[in-house]
């Protein structure tokens, strides 16, 4: 990650950040990557979080990816994304609001830098937040305020889009009941 060359460090981006494993010194590239000053490396970043975020969402565990079952690793990935919610680049914050969106477990955690997101300024990232409020809101209740939130928004189909998100959770639990 150190390298001169920005697709060096890129493919270094992504490799660690796939491959997440539970260390001090994986901690430490992804904080440099997400301080990267080239937005295509701080992107790869979190491309490849969200390719973690898709193995944890669906179960999909190879012998490199064993460690991302683990808390710390899982905290780990939720520190970086919730960095690169802030960063300069709308397409680094669009996907790390995506790569939220599949981590239940950590709901909590997510779904304040996610809330966050809905009041970007580009309409990706709101369109992105919302998405993975609306998929976390099935594990945890608090993002339906965010979701009722986002009801006012200025933009309409962000507007229409939590309406109709707020209204299938709503057939959802009462399906269950």
């Amino acid at each position: 990650l150190a390298d001169k060359d920005w697709r060096l460090r890129a493919r270094a981006a992504l490799v660690v950040s796939r491959n997440l494993p539970d260390s001090e010194e994986s901690r430490g590239m992804i904080l440099a990557a997400l301080r990267d000053s080239d937005p295509v490396v701080r992107w790869c970043l979190v491309r490849g979080l969200v390719d973690v975020r898709r193995r944890v969402h669906f179960g999909m565990w190879s012998s490199v990816s064993d460690d991302v079952q683990n808390p710390p690793v899982l905290a780990s990935a939720i520190d970086a994304l919730e960095t690169a919610m802030g960063d300069a680049d709308a397409s680094v914050r669009s996907a790390a609001a995506m790569a939220l969106g599949c981590l239940p477990a950590m709901a909590s955690r997510a779904i304040p830098a996610l809330a966050r997101g809905l009041s970007d300024a580009d309409k990706r990232v709101r369109r992105a937040a919302l998405s993975s409020l609306a998929e976390l809101a099935r594990a945890d209740d608090t993002a339906l305020v965010s979701l009722a939130e986002a009801t006012a928004d200025k933009d309409k189909d962000l507007r229409e889009s939590a309406a109709f998100d707020l209204h299938e959770l709503d057939l959802k639990s009462a399906a269950c009941v």
